[in-house]
């Protein structure tokens, strides 16, 4: 190969290599919008179904745990509530004021497992030495809710399990140390409780979607400018080089 030709192999190569990669890059963007809009759709619809009776279909089925087909399906439980042993998610905030996802653990009547039911949001107040009143007396409970699954998201500092006072402020969601604390198994997703029982704060449940499908396809579009702008750039740079011989 001449050095003529390896001068032009050279940035051919690099702008096919990165048309190829940007273009990758928006089809990945727009197939994660599609991803998040099939979510939704799967929230809408399932949260419009009759309750499932956790109990009973779970002692009919010990074993039945998928997690994509529990996701979002409406089940109603019955149990114990453990009372002051509950959990704050920490870092929930509302219209910009800080406070607590209130994690209340049941165990679920004849399957001496744990299920954790969310009660929804509560602000943390002026001080946060001062945990809020969120107390409900150990009792038999049935509530009804949403199905989901705790995110894990990265933490860089304790998560506030090791802390032996009640209610437990956590950064995340962890069920096997969930289940360490209580002597129980706990099961693999939690209940968002229904807005309209007793004993929850504020509920207001939508499907956690990170970065929404309008953001997913403006990104789309920026890979694939960045795609037509480097095949404009070759394709005036090869016209040039052509017209100077």
């Amino acid at each position: 190969m001449t050095l003529a030709a390896i001068r032009s192999f050279i940035p051919a190569t690099a702008a096919v290599l990165a048309i190829a990669t940007f273009t990758w890059l928006g089809l990945w963007q727009l197939d994660r919008a599609n991803e998040k809009e099939r979510r939704h759709g799967t929230f809408a619809a399932r949260t419009a179904d009759v309750p499932i009776l956790l109990n009973q279909r779970l002692s009919a089925m010990p074993s039945e745990l998928d997690p994509e087909w529990w996701r979002y399906r409406r089940v109603e439980v019955s149990g114990e509530a453990f009372g002051e042993r509950q959990y704050l998610l920490d870092n929930r905030t509302r219209n910009a004021v800080a406070g607590y996802h209130v994690y209340l653990p049941m165990l679920v009547t004849g399957l001496d497992r744990v299920v954790l039911v969310n009660r929804g949001w509560v602000e943390t107040g002026p001080s946060r030495e001062r945990r809020p009143d969120v107390s409900l007396d150990p009792a038999a409970l049935v509530a009804s809710g949403i199905a989901d699954y705790p995110r894990h998201p990265l933490l860089l500092g304790d998560d506030g399990y090791a802390d032996s006072s009640w209610p437990k402020v956590v950064q995340r969601i962890d069920l096997d140390k969930t289940a360490r604390d209580l002597g129980r198994p706990v099961l693999p997703f939690v209940v968002l409780m229904d807005d309209a029982l007793p004993h929850g704060f504020v509920r207001e449940w939508t499907p956690y979607l990170g970065i929404g499908p309008e953001r997913h396809r403006g990104y789309a579009l920026q890979w694939f400018s960045l795609a037509a702008a480097v095949a404009v750039v070759w394709l005036v740079v090869k016209v040039r080089g052509a017209r100077g011989h």
